[in-house]
């Protein structure tokens, strides 16, 4: 066995070549953004949704309301519990994302390119 000598960094590996996949952006008609990203060979797409909503909107009685309500958009609606809609997106091989930072709110969807309409 051998003993690691730890009293010396471990000298930096061969970088890898990365190149980030294209970003296509276009406008709802209700002036949302929706960005779109593919994921080179495989045949998945990325939605991505950004609202200008985060928790630098909420007014200090309000504090978390912006969090709250994206935290819903994932937590069923009124035909669909949030068991059944979690079922409706893993039966698409489908993944929902739901974040809120500052300054934003974010919807994002990871699904197989031919199943991104019924994604939406």
């Amino acid at each position: 066995m051998s003993v690691l000598d730890r009293s010396k960094a471990p000298e930096a590996g061969t970088v890898r070549e990365f190149h980030f996949p294209q970003i296509a952006r276009g406008r709802l008609g209700n002036d949302l953004t929706l960005l779109t990203a593919s994921h080179g060979e495989i045949p998945v797409v990325t939605l991505l949704l950004l609202v200008h909503a985060g928790a630098e909107c909420d007014e200090p009685a309000t504090a978390g309301l912006a969090y709250l309500t994206a935290r819903a958009l994932a937590a069923g609606t009124r035909s669909r519990s949030a068991d059944r809609l979690a079922w409706a997106f893993e039966m698409l091989g489908a993944e929902l994302a739901v974040t809120v930072v500052w300054d934003a709110a974010g919807l994002a969807v990871t699904v197989p390119t031919d199943k991104a309409e019924a994604a939406l």
